[in-house]
């Protein structure tokens, strides 16, 4: 029996594809949802953030004024806290990567020219997505550092 026609290596090949494209489908998935939760905080930041002069010109009552900018202090505490804009970024990087990588999979560039091939694709594709946990985890930890050096000294 040849190489190439190995049903356990076929079978194993099988296997790196759909754990691939699983987690490109959870990237994909993730990015959208970042993308949106950005997209829609920024619309609502600026909406509101806009009608707080419109309502002080037009004589609204001052609950309202009062509530749409509450609203602009709110949509940039959820920005920091939520980090959408930065989580897309990396979701799509990580989303990207893995396309390119099941893309040279498929016609069979190197690395996945050889009969190592599925688990070359396994291997890069969880680098890939560590690398990407790594970058969320190191601007967590940094935006904690920068929280507690801004924050007053305990005595």
């Amino acid at each position: 029996m040849s190489a190439q026609h190995d049903p356990a290596r076929d079978a194993g090949d099988k296997l790196a594809v759909e754990l691939a494209q699983k987690r490109l489908r959870w990237y994909r998935r993730e990015a959208r949802k970042a993308r949106l939760g950005y997209q829609y905080l920024e619309l609502a930041q600026l909406v509101a953030g806009a009608l707080v002069p419109v309502s002080v010109a037009t004589g609204w009552d001052t609950a309202v004024t009062a509530s749409l900018g509450a609203a602009v202090v709110l949509a940039g505490g959820a920005r920091a806290v939520f980090q959408w804009h930065d989580n897309w970024l990396g979701f799509i990087g990580a989303q990207m990567q893995i396309e390119r990588e099941l893309a040279l999979y498929e016609v069979g560039a190197l690395p996945y020219a050889d009969a190592h091939r599925g688990q070359t694709l396994v291997r890069e594709v969880e680098r890939i997505a560590l690398e990407e946990t790594q970058g969320w985890r190191a601007r967590r930890q940094a935006d904690r550092d920068a929280a507690a050096a801004d924050a007053p000294e305990k005595r």
